[in-house]
């Protein structure tokens, strides 16, 4: 199991200087060696005027921070690979690789923000409709691997042609001629660079991607896909493609989730509370930035239509919290998210977002200390044979505030009453014949075969609320206004129940509310998948 931490130099309120922001990265990455994380991942934003990232350069960060430590990973999330010219990006890699003693780890992508992108190299634009930015992320990539390992390197491509034709080599005399480096008219048809990687052939490489293509293309190229936003179906469809790919392609089909990494906002706090008084405004903020950026559907599940009005009209916190976007609570409810998604989409690698715009240096100090000691220690000892192979989840907000579910809205509260309440790991739920307006029993209860199906129907409608069936149920308890009923209810009970196995159950024989004869109580246990 791999624990790192993604980076971000933020500055939401402005207040700070850049080299106060830096002294913080400092300290936090100091911190992180400590406290046992296995990597911090840096990005390359450019020209940030809102606070998000400030991290021109994470090539050079890495370096200052590579001296200060001695056994920390560095992870470069991502290089944006378009907006360098290939081979200044190989060499100043295989010098960070190093300086860092062979600790750095490469993930390239293809930039994602116009302001960079458009002002850094025009012709990768990912908006006009070309396939410019595929084309130039694929070539620049065939580059810097084939000049990582390469003596005699050359290349012909659609975008650059190396050595350039006509280039003369000026040798110095005292140093043996490279071999292959010049043809028969003294021109250049090969070279290499010095130095290579330290980590040989080459540092590992990533590739942060959200999409099939990314996904499928990573395993063709060898490259270990990272990802941030899917998640529930959509994350199972690629790490599930992914796996056949790398199967195809080198004859090895991997479990589930191997080689793949998963980004995710976390904060840990004492409590669920505190965590959320901590994170909520920032989660807020970032989720409705995204929403006007991408679109909601950036965050939804395969089966969730985005132009349902209804999930715009969800509190963000609890719509993310439902989607498993948000590893942030109390340590014991930030180890029931990740052993979750360990168990269902076979996650060995996480990459956590501590530092996020909104969340103020002192609670990440907290939160990496929070994590380090309560959390890591449990996740660590999580592997793929955790993995539920075809284990669909039924989506529910996981929350220690119960809910009182009521998903017909009748006026049960006019009795001072809830027809059922879930809490965290289980669901409480009664049901019978009684029309609440008449307050009698409702007419097509006429036997005490139909009354009996009749509550648990209504029974069934609460736990499905609650992400349940009646197999969840555990126990129930019976209530008959006549013990000459026992055995027409009996019957009926038995009938929905079957084929078992059954509930334990207690029948009772009291008074029961107008002039029903059978009432019903269950306790289910609420799945987590």
């Amino acid at each position: 199991m791999e624990l790192d931490l993604l980076y971000a130099l933020t500055n939401r309120s402005g207040k700070q200087t850049w080299y106060d922001v830096m002294l913080e990265t400092r300290r936090h990455t100091a911190m992180a060696e400590e406290l046992g994380y296995d990597r911090i991942w840096l990005g390359e934003h450019h020209f940030d005027v809102d606070g998000s990232d400030a991290s021109p350069n994470p090539i050079m960060l890495a370096t200052d921070l590579a001296a200060r430590t001695e056994r920390l990973r560095f992870g470069m999330a991502a290089v944006s690979l378009t907006l360098w010219h290939p081979l200044r990006v190989a060499e100043d890699l295989a010098l960070l690789d190093h300086f860092s003693d062979g600790r750095l780890d490469v993930a390239f992508g293809r930039g994602i923000l116009p302001i960079e992108v458009m002002n850094l190299n025009p012709a990768a634009s990912r908006w006009n409709g070309s396939d410019n930015s595929q084309e130039i992320f694929e070539e620049n990539l065939a580059i810097v691997r084939k000049i990582w390992t390469e003596d005699q390197f050359s290349w012909v491509g659609k975008r650059h042609i190396f050595p350039e034709p006509g280039t003369k080599f000026i040798h110095s005399p005292g140093a043996p001629m490279p071999d292959g480096w010049v043809g028969e008219d003294g021109n250049l048809v090969a070279f290499g660079m010095t130095p290579k990687p330290f980590q040989q052939p080459t540092p590992p490489q990533f590739a942060v991607t959200e999409s099939m293509g990314g996904f499928v293309g990573a395993a063709q190229k060898n490259l270990r896909p990272i990802t941030w936003y899917p998640t529930g179906g959509v994350l199972r469809n690629l790490f599930e493609n992914y796996r056949a790919e790398v199967g195809e392609t080198t004859g090895v089909t991997p479990p589930l989730g191997e080689g793949c990494g998963v980004l995710r906002l976390c904060c840990v706090a004492e409590t669920d509370e505190e965590a959320r008084r901590i994170a909520e405004p920032g989660i807020v903020e970032f989720f409705e930035f995204l929403c006007k950026v991408r679109g909601i559907g950036v965050w939804l599940d395969a089966d969730e239509d985005p132009n349902d009005p209804r999930y715009r009209e969800m509190d963000p916190w609890e719509f993310l919290m439902e989607r498993d976007h948000l590893m942030i609570g109390s340590p014991d409810s930030v180890i029931e998210r990740m052993s979750w998604m360990t168990e269902s989409h076979g996650i060995q690698h996480w990459l956590l977002q501590m530092g996020f715009p909104g969340v103020g240096a002192a609670d990440v100090d907290r939160s990496l200390e929070l994590f380090a000691r309560e959390v890591m220690p449990e996740v660590r000892k999580l592997d793929s044979s955790a993995v539920k192979v075809g284990c669909p989840r039924i989506r529910r907000e996981r929350t220690t505030v119960p809910e009182y579910l009521n998903p017909w809205n009748l006026p049960y509260p006019r009795y001072g009453m809830t027809p059922g309440v879930a809490t965290e790991d289980f669901v409480f739920a009664g049901g019978m014949a009684l029309d609440l307006e008449t307050v009698r029993r409702k007419p097509e209860a006429d036997s005490i075969a139909a009354e009996t199906k009749i509550a648990l129907e209504e029974i069934q409608g609460l736990l499905e609320a609650a992400g349940c069936t009646l197999r969840d149920v555990v126990k129930t308890t019976c209530y008959l206004s006549d013990d000459s009923y026992r055995k027409e209810f009996w019957e009926a009970y038995t009938e929905v129940f079957a084929p078992g196995p059954f509930p334990a159950r207690t029948t009772f024989v009291v008074g029961i509310a107008g002039d029903c004869r059978v009432e019903i109580d269950v306790i289910a246990r609420r799945p987590k998948h």
